[in-house]
């Protein structure tokens, strides 16, 4: 059964009463949550399981580093398809991904990467 938890302002995480929908994470999001930190989540309190971010292609959102130094990512269905991807968009640097630290994301994970990139631009 899939349910919203959000962070409190304490810093705890909370199970919200409404359903589990686009619409009502995002209310959530805005009027509940500490910095935005929300999901949908599978499981119970002491065991959640947020899904992994998916496009409408069926592709999942990779993150990455980079040996030597930075981070990136890309979206890909898989592993394989992973390599031919980072190949494709960046044909200098393929050799460098660390690939040990390559994951899936799901949308939290996510947001708190895209935050540090764009932290790092200022």
């Amino acid at each position: 059964m899939k349910t919203i938890y959000y962070k409190n302002f304490d810093g705890k995480w909370v199970k919200s009463d409404a359903k589990a929908t686009k619409a009502n994470l995002e209310w959530v999001r805005k009027n509940l949550a500490l910095n935005g930190q929300c999901g949908i989540f599978t499981g119970n309190g002491d065991n959640l399981v947020e899904p992994l971010l998916k496009n409408h292609l069926g592709e999942y959102n990779y993150h990455f580093n980079w040996i030597g130094g930075g981070f990136n990512d890309v979206w890909a269905r898989d592993m394989k398809h992973f390599k031919e991807v980072v190949e494709k968009r960046f044909p200098d640097s393929h050799r460098m991904v660390n690939y040990s630290t390559v994951k899936p994301a799901t949308k939290s994970y996510a947001d708190e990467m895209d935050k540090m990139g764009w932290m790092m631009t200022c």
